[in-house]
């Protein structure tokens, strides 16, 4: 059996079934810890396992897919690494990058071969015979950086034997079982400190606007006037005005009648859109209207609060991580361009507690895991 394609990529699908769900429970064991796991709702994650599926069914095969590259390291995709090992008996990924803004190594120009802002990978997958349980495939990995005409005449001219060298080969690392190379020079070292979801207590990704030009304005006025065209407009006169759309997370009918509620407020915000750069907007906090994912459980720590916090990336492609900025207003998910995590130094309180569910009686509490505020505690003698 071969199974080639390019599955659809839409972190929120619309293919839910009782047979999807069922079939999704192996990606999902191996990580119970784990809190972001959206990404297992991607459509392209669920054409993997259902691929995955096939091919135990029918014994042998090849599947050879394109896909986002995003289930190569991210802690939620663990599970779905491991189980492809445990399966089948060769696995081939082609890494071709082009994510919006990332470079190669060298500092140059890196595109992506479709006309899209996300990364994307090749996966070949391949079950020859029975495998002894536990044992896991031969996992061949290299990188594919570049202009997108040079990724073409690559691919055009190579195959997968003379793509994959023996020095691709990587160690199956049966901790993390990630999916592409990674420098593990000092392990012991690394592993002496605290991680930083062992740190902080509330992490999250910062809000997403879904219409970025809409918005987020340069300045106060500007956004003031695009709420008084929502407020004063029809449907169809905004949508000529804007240039714009209905998606599945953002429509104009929901952001106009968001406005028409909130209008007389003064929600205005200024905003933390990339470092050292602001907008402003007008946050209502309600989801899929002005703004699709306005992140409120998050934001509502900075909203007339006196507060700071970490932004943070997950995924680093440099030889050194720089991927961190102090921020204390509202922040947009991709302020470090890509999916950015948001940690607040004080968790304020909402609805009459707050998030933790300590620090009863108390207006704000330490984001900070009472372990680790032991430890500063006793290394600094201080309470």
């Amino acid at each position: 059996l071969a199974i080639i394609g390019n599955p659809p990529y839409s972190i929120a699908s619309y293919n839910k079934s009782e047979f999807e769900t069922d079939l999704m429970k192996l990606y999902k064991k191996d990580i119970k810890g784990e809190k972001l796991i959206g990404i297992l709702s991607d459509d392209y994650v669920k054409f993997v396992r259902f691929s995955h599926w096939k091919i135990e069914k029918a014994g042998s095969g090849i599947v050879g897919l394109i896909t986002k590259n995003t289930y190569l390291n991210i802690a939620a995709a663990k599970g779905m690494r491991k189980q492809l090992l445990l399966t089948f008996d060769k696995i081939y990924i082609l890494n071709l990058h082009g994510k919006l803004y990332e470079k190669t190594p060298e500092g140059e120009k890196d595109q992506n071969v479709f006309d899209i802002r996300v990364g994307t990978a090749i996966m070949i997958l391949v079950k020859i015979k029975n495998k002894k349980k536990e044992t896991f495939a031969e996992l061949y990995y290299r990188d594919l950086y570049g202009e997108r005409d040079f990724k073409y005449d690559f691919l055009n001219k190579k195959s997968i034997f003379s793509t994959f060298r023996k020095k691709d080969k990587l160690k199956i690392d049966t901790e993390h079982f990630f999916f592409e190379k990674k420098n593990f020079n000092n392990p012991k070292l690394y592993n002496t400190f605290f991680s930083v979801d062992k740190i902080f207590g509330f992490i999250n990704s910062g809000m997403k606007t879904e219409r970025n030009y809409i918005t987020l304005q340069n300045t106060k006025q500007e956004i003031k006037n695009v709420v008084r065209s929502f407020n004063n407009f029809s449907v169809n006169e905004i949508k000529e005005a804007y240039k714009t759309e209905d998606s599945r997370d953002w429509k104009v009918i929901n952001a106009k009648k968001d406005i028409q509620i909130n209008y007389k407020k003064d929600l205005y915000q200024e905003i933390n859109y990339k470092p050292y750069e602001t907008k402003w907007t007008f946050y209502t906090g309600k989801s899929k209207g002005f703004h699709g994912t306005p992140g409120n459980k998050m934001v509502q720590n900075f909203i007339n609060k006196e507060n700071i916090g970490f932004v943070i990336k997950k995924r680093n492609f440099e030889n050194y991580y720089t991927q961190c900025f102090v921020i204390n207003k509202i922040t947009d998910i991709n302020f470090l361009s890509g999916q950015s995590y948001i940690i607040p130094l004080w968790l304020y309180k909402q609805n009459g507690d707050v998030f933790n569910g300590n620090g009863k009686g108390k207006h704000q509490v330490s984001n900070l895991n009472a372990d680790f505020e032991k430890l500063l505690e006793t290394t600094y003698n201080k309470e």
